[in-house]
């Protein structure tokens, strides 16, 4: 009923159907909906004060609320912290060929029809109302709250999404889907109420203001002269949407990087470019969440070769994070995208910019996910659906892993779906578990070496500690340290890292990663064989974590019943002589119980015991093996011979020349333990 009851306060303008699997008992234990509801109340509430907040700064200062630049871009007065104002504005600056969604429609070459339709609603966050009448739209868009400000970048976002293909070159990702659009003034408390009821993804095509925009910087120069300090921030903000995909573990927040790289006020400019001289840490604190997908814009690819095929967008902002972490987490298309405009309803533009590359990626998740509910019923966690477009994402950037210009890659929608295809035959390839505090997981894998053997987890981590205002810190975010590494024999395999002083750095993957909630473990050219993969914790876990596995190129290792058998170095001994026994068991056993019967009875539980025997006589020999498939014993009867050895006859006399009646006493100095003596003297 409390799912029931946060949907009906929800829709103002449209109805919002309740999609079948929030009544699943595991979606209904896994999302937290008291705290979502707690969120939204909260939220909401904070949302009232900061409107008292923009009016008053608003007026004392003489600016407008809301602006609507000639370039299609909108900012707004989105809130007032310490005198200081922070602005939203959207991040303007053949999508489904560059991503790969394509395939998956029908006719698409994987015998899949995807089209979105069966998936309940996409979000939409933007700058304003969606012309929902729009003829692309086919009444499947909803304005869900009570904007009615048609905004041009909210239609055109939509579009990218779900356009119908009236003008076929204006289809969008998810052509079939149904969209929930609101604006952005009361974002934070309309999205936990969305994921309490379902919602599965929503796309948000702009961000706060940062650094340069226009001839006016946005940075707050108490705290940096040389930098926005916002730029890879953790802040409340960060926060709130970490806490808000946390306790909706099947909820994934798309999220536009922004477009900041390079920008610059006019010569002279007491304030540099942002992204300074090299590029790097220009993505904004609303978009370095640690449980959100975010996107940065590439030219339109299409036909993937190699990473040199991925050329990225000018501005499309670069990370890291403060802490090091990886963003932007993968890449789409978001130059020259055409979609549909809010001027009419049959109008259409082109806009560039990771907003638009947002929505590309968004709609191709919308398949995934659609995919993988026809196939099993339920959504995907968000942190699976996450992992997997990073395990799958094409190679970009000048070297082999990832990067803080491209993230992880370009996602491929293609290999995604493969990958949940296997799944049925093999579940392997997505499993979602959990680790208990203090516990590891382990699984072996078996690679007939013909393939690249790549293993990914991700899990959604508890929201972070907001940090004091300042630049760069260096404090970890990170609240669960999960760790991946494969191993076969002596040698580790571990999962790649960034180093944040040297951004431009290729990665590396000689140690444990301690900041990312993502870690991919790849072995391009691995030998054939077993490998064991191991996921286990740093420190103290403030409660068990779910995680998410992706796993390509190998297959599990199927554990057979053992078969016993054994060695022994020789056969026949004397007392006292030690035998080394050797096990020549299959399929790898674990557990050893040998038994050997005669004149006495000896046992060892080593898996290759040396034994002595003390005892002579005639020994049969017994080994006991088991796993986890079971058990099995081999017996040999009569196996080893101790011998005792030939007596050797010696004594001595206490004297050898005497008188005549004169006794001698003779002693047995025999060795080798005679039992019998017979004496003779000849004369």
């Amino acid at each position: 009923m409390l799912v029931l009851l946060l949907l009906a306060t929800s829709v103002v303008k449209g109805q919002i159907t309740q999609p079948d699997y929030v009544q699943n008992t595991n979606y209904r234990n896994q999302t937290n909906i008291r705290v979502l509801q707690n969120l939204r109340d909260k939220n909401a509430s904070e949302w009232s004060e900061r409107q008292i907040r923009i009016e008053k700064y608003a007026n004392e200062n003489r600016i407008q609320i809301r602006r609507e630049l000639p370039d299609g871009n909108v900012i707004e007065l989105v809130d007032v912290t310490n005198d200081f104002p922070w602005f939203y504005s959207t991040h303007n600056s053949g999508a489904a060929t560059t991503t790969r969604a394509d395939r998956l429609y029908s006719g698409g070459g994987m015998g899949l029809n995807l089209d979105g339709s069966s998936l309940p609603s996409i979000g939409v966050w933007d700058a304003g109302a969606v012309l929902t009448s729009h003829q692309e739209f086919d009444g499947r868009a909803t304005q869900a709250d009570n904007s009615n400000s048609v905004s041009n970048h909210a239609t055109h976002v939509s579009g990218t999404l779900i356009a119908k293909g009236v003008t076929a070159k204006a289809r969008g990702m998810a052509y079939g889907a149904r969209l929930n659009a609101y604006d952005w003034t009361n974002d934070n408390s309309e999205m936990a109420e969305a994921a309490a009821g379902g919602m599965v993804i929503s796309s948000h095509s702009y961000g706060y203001t940062y650094g340069w925009n226009g001839d006016k910087w946005y940075g707050n120069p108490t705290i940096s002269k040389t930098e926005d300090y916002r730029f890879g921030f953790y802040s409340s903000y960060t926060k709130t949407w970490d806490d808000i995909a946390y306790n909706a573990p099947y909820y994934l927040i798309v999220k536009s990087a922004g477009n900041d790289r390079g920008n610059k006020g006019p010569d002279g400019s007491e304030y540099p470019a942002d992204g300074g001289n090299d590029g790097f840490d220009c993505i904004g604190t609303d978009a370095v969440g640690k449980n959100v997908l975010t996107v940065g814009a590439v030219n339109q690819v299409s036909s993937y070769s190699s990473p040199s095929s991925v050329s990225m967008y000018a501005s499309s902002s670069w990370g890291p994070v403060d802490d090091g972490r990886i963003k932007p987490d993968v890449v789409g298309k978001g130059v020259f995208v055409y979609s549909t405009s809010g001027s009419s309803n049959s109008a259409y533009a082109t806009m560039n910019g990771t907003s638009m590359a947002t929505p590309n990626v968004a709609g191709t998740l919308a398949l995934l996910q659609e995919h993988y509910i026809n196939l099993n019923g339920n959504p995907m966690r968000s942190a699976t659906l996450k992992g997997l477009v990073i395990h799958t994402a094409d190679e970009t950037g000048p070297a082999l892993g990832p990067d803080y210009m491209y993230g992880w890659g370009l996602v491929n929608g293609e290999r995604a779906a493969s990958v949940i295809s296997a799944r049925q035959v093999n579940d392997i390839h997505i499993q979602e578990l959990q680790l208990k505090n203090g516990g590891s997981y382990q699984l072996e894998l078996v690679s007939d070496g013909t393939e690249p053997l790549k293993a990914s987890i991700v899990w959604t981590d508890p929201a972070g500690s907001v940090l004091s205002p300042s630049l760069d810190p260096s404090e970890r975010t990170l609240v669960n340290d999960l760790d991946l590494r494969i191993s076969k024999a002596t040698s580790n395999f571990y999962p790649w890292s960034l180093d944040p002083y040297n951004p431009s750095a290729a990665a590396t993957r000689y140690s444990k990663n301690y900041v990312d909630n993502v870690e991919v473990v790849l072995i391009e050219n691995p030998a054939a064989g077993n490998y064991t993969l191991t996921v286990s914790h740093e420190g103290y876990m403030t409660a068990n974590q779910n995680f998410s596995l992706i796993i390509t190129g190998a297959s599990k290792f199927e554990m057979s019943a053992p078969v016993a058998d054994f060695t022994a170095d020789k056969r026949n001994v004397t007392p006292g002589e030690s035998i080394q026994f050797t096990n020549k068991s299959q399929q790898a056993p674990n557990s050893f119980k040998w038994e050997f019967t005669g004149p006495a009875t000896l046992s060892s539980t080593l898996e290759n015991p040396a034994v002595s025997f003390t005892q002579p006589g005639i020994y049969s020999a017994k080994l006991t093996v088991t796993n986890t498939a079971g058990s099995d014993t081999k017996i040999v009867q009569d196996y080893i011979a101790v011998n005792a050895p030939q007596v050797q006859a010696n004594f001595s006399a206490s004297a050898t020349s005497v008188m005549e009646g004169s006794s001698v006493t003779f002693t047995d100095q025999s060795a080798n333990n005679p039992t019998q003596w017979n004496w003779a003297f000849e004369g």
